[in-house]
């Protein structure tokens, strides 16, 4: 009936939603279903493009939205060939590319190891001064990847710096530097990086983000929430606090606690962040141990007496980490 049509074109209309979204967070790491889907659906729809391209069947151009929904069907195979005629296509068709189609041929681009021709788009498309487009937080971080898997990893940093001192991108988007700095073992410079740009991200972000309860209020008040954080910017995040706090000297009278979650959200339900920050812990030397809490299990909880006690074995010369030992992988 009418209720049955309405209700197949609703769904038809939320599949192709999920596939154009799919192009701007393949770096996240979607489940297999959804790279599936895309994997079907591009065969499908690419070939009918081809044949309105070549026998010109529209009499005006394609909207941009659809150009992005046809560069997402080359993300399984990251075809980036394909998608880079598909961005010409549309500046040939009259289509003015916006942020999202760009960012979508970069992501490509990216999981091609193309990482040259994703340096490319952003500097013709958003580098300040001279690109037309505002960066965002997908076209943010698929130029940050770009130059970290190119060994880049300091111009990264001034990516990141420009970035965020111009425009309001989601803090979370600059991670896979902190990536780059834990895979190169330049931990410390990952540290004073996240003390550099931590201002930029409290100001872009609501009152109850997870970032904001990443700065105590006071040494009493020892807790940092990781929630949402990817793990190579928890890690980050939790040597930030732990050198913050072993630097304050002050007494404290309560337990230092590690929100961590339990992994509700995870991929397979299972916590990336716990085991990642307990072996931080573990790759500290001094090492430090922390017990999950007994009133929840999503919680690292180390005693105030322990913890005072690792502050005071601290050498002089400071913290050092193997950040070998810290294993995690992109996407996590």
């Amino acid at each position: 009936g009418q209720g049955q049509g309405q209700e197949e074109i609703t769904n038809q209309n939320q599949t192709a939603s999920n596939a154009q979204d799919e192009g701007s967070v393949v770096a996240k790491g979607r489940p297999d279903s959804e790279r599936e889907r895309l994997s079907m659906l591009g065969p499908r729809f690419l070939p009918v493009y081809d044949i309105i391209r070549e026998r010109r069947l529209l009499n005006g151009p394609f909207h941009v939205m659809a150009m992005t929904l046809l560069v997402t069907f080359c993300m399984p195979a990251a075809d980036h060939r394909r998608a880079l005629a598909l961005l010409a296509d549309a500046v040939e068709w009259g289509i003015e590319p916006d942020a999202r189609l760009v960012a979508n041929v970069m992501a490509v681009c990216n999981r091609a190891q193309r990482q040259d021709e994703a340096v490319r788009l952003y500097e013709k498309y958003f580098q300040p001064y001279f690109g037309r487009l505002v960066p965002t937080d997908m076209s943010t971080r698929n130029v940050l990847i770009a130059h970290v898997d190119m060994g880049n990893l300091d111009r990264a940093v001034d990516i990141t710096r420009e970035t965020l001192s111009r425009w309001s991108v989601g803090f979370f988007m600059v991670h896979p530097v902190f990536e780059g700095f834990l895979a190169a073992g330049r931990w410390r410079e990952a540290v004073a990086l996240w003390d550099e740009i931590l201002p930029f991200g409290l100001r872009a972000l609501p009152a109850d983000a997870p970032l904001r309860r990443t700065m105590p209020a006071a040494p009493r008040d020892a807790i940092i929430d990781l929630h949402g954080h990817p793990v190579a910017s928890a890690q980050v995040a939790t040597l930030h606090f732990l050198l913050k706090l072993a630097a304050s000297r002050a007494p404290l009278t309560r337990p230092v606690m590690f929100i961590t979650g339990r992994g509700r959200n995870s991929r397979g339900g299972v916590s990336q962040l716990r085991p990642a920050v307990a072996r931080l812990f573990a790759a500290l030397d001094p090492p430090l141990q922390g017990v999950a809490a007994a009133f929840n299990d999503g919680v690292l909880v180390v005693s105030a007496r322990a913890f005072m006690a690792w502050r005071e074995s601290i050498p002089r010369s400071g913290l050092t980490l193997d950040c070998a030992q810290l294993q995690w992988h992109r996407g996590e």
